[in-house]
């Protein structure tokens, strides 16, 4: 028996083997390009999606420091020092033990000189402009035309906080001393001291205090009983109260599930 192996099949055409490949290559072709585009834009959005949320954040925040600003200078009281405002970050000092300021101890000729020059330069000299806009008035200095007379309230304080030391140190003797209460103890007003000092020169209060003629003294000095921009205190103390801790027994040390416990060894 003889079989035909051509049945079923014809001859096929050069013509559509080229055109089916020609077909198949485009095909390829076109799905490659299509991948690669889509690779290539995922590409780019990693690229520079974080820099576009960077950006997003940083309008955001600006945006927000600005409407602070300006509700600032809104209600603040004026100064003339506004201008040499700057911020930074400091880190206190306990003021006990070794980690002690210039500013402690005794009073010697050496440390009282350290005093002086933290308000040596507060009297200050300002034109009419700007004591124009002063919320307290203040008052011109003889014989200097055109200009008046302020002390900003950070060296004020400075001032009278060095007259506190010196009375409290002056009065330290052998005999009945305070040392015998711990909450009286030299050591601990020492303590006490620098903080309010360098919580003083942190805030920097700069309103502007009116230069006042006082009959009893016959002279210009400075009126103390003005207006102050600060922060509000009653606001502050009521959160204070809203989230008081009550009694804490202070002698028992517990784990802490943040992580490993602050201890202080100055």
């Amino acid at each position: 028996m003889r079989f035909s192996f051509t049945q079923g099949y014809r001859r096929v055409d050069q013509e559509e083997v080229r055109n089916s490949e020609k077909a198949s290559r485009t095909s390829s072709e076109e799905f490659s390009v299509s991948e690669s585009h889509i690779i290539s834009n995922w590409t780019v959005w990693r690229r520079w999606l974080p820099w576009a949320l960077v950006a997003v954040l940083t309008a955001t925040n600006w945006y927000s420091w600005v409407r602070g600003q300006s509700q600032a200078a809104t209600d603040a009281i004026y100064s003339p020092a506004s201008s040499a405002i700057k911020y930074k970050n400091v880190i206190f000092q306990a003021g006990i033990d070794s980690d002690t300021s210039p500013y402690q101890g005794s009073p010697s000729k050496e440390l009282d000189h350290e005093w002086e020059e933290l308000h040596k330069y507060g009297v200050s000299r300002i034109p009419m402009s700007d004591a124009a806009q002063l919320a307290n008035r203040t008052s011109p200095i003889p014989g200097d035309e055109g200009h008046y007379v302020v002390i900003l309230e950070v060296f004020h304080q400075l001032h009278c906080l060095q007259h506190v030391r010196r009375r409290l140190f002056w009065n330290e003797t052998t005999q009945g001393s305070p040392d015998e209460v711990e909450a009286l103890s030299m050591k601990h007003l020492d303590h006490c001291i620098d903080s309010i000092r360098q919580s003083l020169m942190c805030s920097a209060d700069v309103t502007p205090l009116p230069y006042v003629w006082w009959r009893k003294y016959d002279q210009l000095m400075p009126a103390t009983a003005v207006t102050h921009t600060c922060r509000d205190f009653e606001a502050i103390r009521d959160w204070a109260k809203e989230h008081r801790a009550g009694t804490v027994d202070k002698h028992v040390q517990v784990h802490d599930p943040l992580g490993d416990q602050v201890v202080y060894d100055v």
